[in-house]
């Protein structure tokens, strides 16, 4: 058996309540199926013989997976390029975490990915830790919405945001998960701010906003699209010099605003210069890197939330609005590291105190 075989297959052993093997011979065969050996791939078939073992795949599957069911798919194009329409097409969530990955790519992370699995107990502890410092920040900044703490003038000009959607409990708790972690000016010599970057987020109110100024517009634009089955060509394409934004842009512009505004934000003051060494960036990144590997495992997005309709895999796959450190190896310092930026006493109220008022992440549409 091969190197990729065999970590894909310890992959699915770790984490999935049931898995098939693809056959180009068989079609799925269940793990223990004993079968003769055989020298037969999908590339030597042509479209027609593709399309009818596809279906017989997708017959095989139809005992074992229903509506709402998510379907992990590790194998190649070939083998997939058949069942992830029609599985999406029965209700089913299909995620490809190893699209457009070469064979080096994919044994790096087969073996992360297994790791983090095998890892669940202490990424849940370090996920612990990490939003009892956000419900510390919560207590002291306050928790707002998207549409509401813009333009208000105790932001602080830079730092780093944390985006929750109140209709993803974490783990079915009455609390928020972190959907984007973001932060600002990693350029030398930058001039952009945190209040800034969260007005690009925000867009203007009854008039749309630029997704072409904002990368988190552009994903949730284009998973809203997906979603919809609605075709927007001209999404995410640039423009020329001057050229206005297509007329049928503004009205989904505007619906992508609607939707950020409802979005929760908590930002945390680092007032450090622009750069790539910058506190700020290894923050961002580093939550990103915690939340992506524990949220497989400790806090997965709902089977409604919007990003699972993300054209990007990483999105998909990480339950995070982001593309970028999903993939960053977890620093074992990093909640040491925040903490000690959270307990940064500000206007002479001490964090501790802060936290005491017992405010926490709290979902606005779960029961109480």
């Amino acid at each position: 058996m091969s190197s990729l075989f065999m970590k894909a297959r310890a992959y699915a052993e770790s984490r999935a309540a049931g898995w098939f093997i693809l056959s180009a011979e068989h079609g799925a065969l269940e793990p223990d199926t004993v079968i003769e050996p055989y020298d037969r791939t999908l590339n030597e078939m042509g479209q027609r013989e593709r399309a009818a073992w596809a279906r017989r795949v997708i017959e095989r599957l139809d005992d074992a997976v229903q509506p709402g069911d998510t379907v992990v798919i590790l194998a190649g194009n070939t083998y997939r390029e058949g069942l992830v329409h029609v599985l999406r097409g029965r209700g089913v969530h299909v995620e490809v975490p190893m699209s457009g990955m070469r064979i080096g790519e994919q044994l790096a992370w087969l073996s992360r990915s297994t790791t983090t699995s095998l890892q669940a107990p202490t990424h849940t502890t370090t996920n612990e830790a990490f939003y009892d410092l956000l419900d510390v920040l919560v207590a002291r900044n306050g928790l707002h919405k998207l549409g509401d703490i813009v333009g208000r003038s105790d932001v602080s000009p830079r730092g780093v945001y944390f985006f929750l959607d109140p209709n993803e409990p974490r783990g079915g708790r009455d609390a928020c998960r972190v959907v984007r972690v973001g932060t600002h000016a990693l350029l030398r010599g930058s001039k952009s701010t945190m209040p800034g970057r969260l007005r690009q987020h925000r867009g203007l109110p009854g008039r749309g906003g630029n997704h072409r100024g904002s990368v988190f517009r552009l994903h949730v634009g284009a998973a809203m699209l997906e979603r919809t089955d609605v075709d927007l060509p001209s999404w995410g394409l640039g423009l020329a010099r001057g050229a206005a934004a297509p007329v049928e842009e503004v009205e989904h512009e505007r619906h992508v605003s609607r939707y950020l505004a409802e979005l929760l934000v908590v930002t945390v003051a680092i007032d450090d210069e622009p750069g790539p060494s910058s506190l700020r960036g290894y923050i961002e990144r580093s939550a990103i890197g915690l939340l992506a590997s524990a949220g497989v495992v400790v806090d997965p997005p709902s089977q409604t939330w919007l990003g699972r309709s993300a054209r990007r895999e990483a999105i998909v796959a990480s339950g995070l609005w982001n593309v970028n450190h999903v993939d960053e190896p977890v620093d074992a310092h990093f909640v040491q590291r925040f903490a000690a930026i959270v307990d940064r006493p500000r206007h002479g109220v001490s964090p501790s105190a802060a936290a005491k008022g017992g405010a926490c992440l709290r979902c606005a549409g779960q029961k109480r």
